[in-house]
């Protein structure tokens, strides 16, 4: 699959999760922000896209859904989070595709 296909697969996942919690205000906030991570997936080049995208990410929070695990639910997103953030940073620093 193409990178901006997988983008967009990338990005409504992201977006039916937080439809999914329930969560007017989450929902509201993706919404907002979904624009802006698309610009930074997109300025932080194709294998930092890729890596940050890959299934090997997300199966564990579909997982963790599953089970109805919030609390390592709420622990993995967190550094889920931070890990994607840490590797568009580090890539954008050092201006490097």
């Amino acid at each position: 699959m193409p990178l901006p296909e997988k983008l967009e697969a990338d990005l409504l996942f992201h977006r039916a999760l937080c439809r999914l919690s329930g969560n007017a205000t989450l929902y509201g906030a993706w919404q907002s922000v979904s624009g802006l991570a698309r610009a930074s997936i997109t300025a932080a080049g194709s294998v930092n896209a890729l890596t940050n995208m890959s299934h090997d990410r997300h199966a564990p929070i579909v997982a963790l859904l599953e089970r109805g695990d919030v609390e390592a639910g709420r622990l993995f997103l967190r550094q889920h989070m931070h890990e994607a953030a840490e590797r568009i940073l580090a890539d954008l620093a050092a201006g490097s595709d």
